[in-house]
């Protein structure tokens, strides 16, 4: 039962609860009721001993990597939480309540030498390494680690960095500034606006009958790599969109409301749909956050070493060091997709789906037809395009 609670993350209340009770009595008969002062009290306090006394039997007399980060809990509390690495495996080790307390360099070194204290009284465990955020406290730490125990390797947490690196890369050009925003303001007009979002879901089930819609959605600031997650899922709505967009335009525009600054607002996100350069640019956008998301998977990781991170920081300096120019593009590049594409016999069964995708090659074709005719694709072009 507190192992249900734990990972639910469900109330202490939840066990006295009628309807739980009911359950219980009916499905599982004979099972005891436990009332949540004793869930919480000395079935808690059992369990935390058990697995304390477990852990210390697979961890002890072992090297252990010792992190801590900050954060706000389900609560809004500020809370340090801190935990262990022996054998790329991460073991939590405790949770301290910040309410109150400085946010300091000095602050944080006290609490990480009493968890290190605690680590080696409770788990014997000798931390031959001090991991954290390069915050003003965090920093502050390590240089007194430094100081007073330098035999205990520190260093930053690199997927906090790379973190940082692809915030300081979509707000360093103001023209990728500025095409992000404008795909969150797709985002949140199809999102918002239920007319919007049904003709969307509509489209996609027309386009690609018996496949289940996939849906747009707005990045989370605490979430690593979700601006890529964000802005790839766009671009792989880019056609389900513009055919959306040029069908149901009429019924969009009125979807949010009928007044003036209602209907313009629906008119500035079909104008961007349909706008050719806009695509182009975010299309850009997921090529160069490309290689950070999967850098962030990597240095996230448990088993994360130093050879992985300066493997990972060597490659990320290779990929933005050696971007090609759009000038430099092998400017027939694309007539030879398509000459393979338009052959009846191979069509699209040559071509890796994760390099060049439906959508790819749909941009593809919409940009040789502006190219050799000067008009914009349409829906009939996109339907053909479809049908073949």
């Amino acid at each position: 039962m507190l192992r249900l609670v734990a990972s639910g993350c469900l109330s202490f209340n939840f066990v006295n609860d009628p309807e739980w009770n009911h359950f219980t009595h009916k499905w599982i008969p004979g099972a005891p009721i436990v009332d949540r002062r004793t869930l919480s009290g000395p079935v808690l306090t059992a369990e935390v001993e058990r697995i304390t006394a477990a852990t210390r039997e697979v961890i002890g007399g072992q090297l252990a990597v010792y992190q801590a980060d900050g954060f706000k809990n389900i609560a809004k509390m500020s809370v340090l939480t801190s935990m262990l690495i022996v054998n790329h495996k991460p073991y939590l080790l405790r949770t301290h309540d910040m309410t109150g307390r400085s946010k300091t360099g000095e602050t944080l070194w006290g609490i990480v030498q009493e968890d290190w204290e605690y680590a080696r009284k409770t788990f014997d465990v000798e931390i031959i390494e001090y991991c954290s955020d390069d915050g003003p406290d965090g920093k502050k730490a390590r240089r007194l680690n430094r100081e007073q125990i330098p035999k205990i390797v520190d260093t930053v947490c690199w997927a906090h960095q790379d973190s940082l690196v692809t915030g300081n890369l979509l707000a360093a050009d103001s023209t990728v500034t500025k095409a992000v925003s404008e795909s969150m303001d797709i985002v949140k007009f199809f999102n918002n606006h239920s007319g919007a979002l049904d003709k969307l879901k509509l489209t996609q089930s027309l386009h690609s009958p018996g496949s289940k819609p996939i849906l747009l959605f707005l990045p989370a600031a605490t979430r690593w790599t979700w601006h890529y997650c964000s802005v790839r899922r766009t671009c792989k709505l880019e056609a389900a969109l513009i055919a959306c967009v040029v069908t149901y335009r009429d019924h969009l525009r009125v979807c949010a409301g009928k007044e003036r600054k209602q209907i313009e607002s629906a008119d500035k996100v079909i104008d961007l749909v349909l706008n050719q350069d806009f695509w182009c640019r975010l299309q850009r956008i997921w090529d160069y956050l490309d290689p950070l998301a999967l850098a962030a998977n990597i240095l996230q990781a448990p088993n994360c070493s130093f050879d992985k991170v300066i493997l990972t920081l060597g490659n990320l300096l290779h990929f933005y060091t050696h971007i090609p120019d759009e000038d430099e593009v092998i400017p027939d590049q694309e007539i030879f997709i398509l000459a393979l594409l338009f052959n009846p016999y191979i069509r699209n069964k040559v071509f890796n789906g994760t390099k060049l995708s439906h959508t790819d090659l749909w941009h593809i074709t919409r940009h040789a037809f502006l190219r050799f005719t000067g008009e914009q694709a349409d829906l009939e072009l996109l339907q053909a395009f479809d049908d073949y």
